[in-house]
């Protein structure tokens, strides 16, 4: 991925015809580290909330049955 991204600065640079400021390699990989925690925690609590509410629906399911049988 890290290759690919830089190719392509290159790319747009050799486009531009002058060279552009990026941000340095540690500072994109600082964006990169956090939005791989944001992405994860995300995923986290998507899991989380559709398990929960799984469980839920289970239980007030399982009360129904309990209550009309």
């Amino acid at each position: 991925m890290v290759n690919y991204t830089n190719r392509m600065m290159t790319a747009i640079e050799s486009a531009m015809g002058h060279e552009i400021a990026w941000p340095d390699r540690q500072e994109r990989a600082v964006n990169s580290a956090a939005v791989a925690g944001f992405s994860w925690l995300y995923r986290a609590g998507r899991w989380l909330f559709a398990t929960r509410t799984s469980a839920l629906y289970i239980f007030s399911l399982e009360c129904l049955v309990a209550a009309t049988t």
